[in-house]
């Protein structure tokens, strides 16, 4: 069955590829070791077929938006990084005076 899998006779889970262009981006959100993550997966808590097929669906839906979450907060602090990394180095290199930017005088 598409993303449902038993190992050694033990419960069902439910696997969520990542596709490859965004191991990466999910590496980073879910903190690797190796910077990468190819899939995600969660137990469904029941040894029987029929069941699991029932809860795949819902464990998916959840993985998904988990993982979309994680990965737009990523990019959120990323973002708020390189505005600050900006903000600072503008302001290394520019002196406020009230009306507008000038270069310090120090400065060629």
């Amino acid at each position: 069955m598409h993303g449902l899998r038993r190992t050694g006779g033990q419960a069902y889970s439910a696997h969520l590829s990542i596709p490859r262009d965004r191991w990466a981006d999910a590496g980073k959100a879910f903190g690797t070791k190796t910077g990468i993550k190819q899939e995600v997966v969660r137990s469904l808590g029941t040894r029987e077929k029929q069941e699991a097929i029932r809860r795949r669906d819902k464990a998916l839906a959840a993985m998904r938006e988990d993982l979309t979450g994680w990965m737009a907060e990523d990019r959120l602090l990323n973002g708020a990084f390189e505005a600050r990394r900006e903000i600072a180095a503008t302001s290394d290199r520019t002196v406020v005076t009230g009306r507008w930017d000038l270069p310090p005088l120090n400065a060629v």
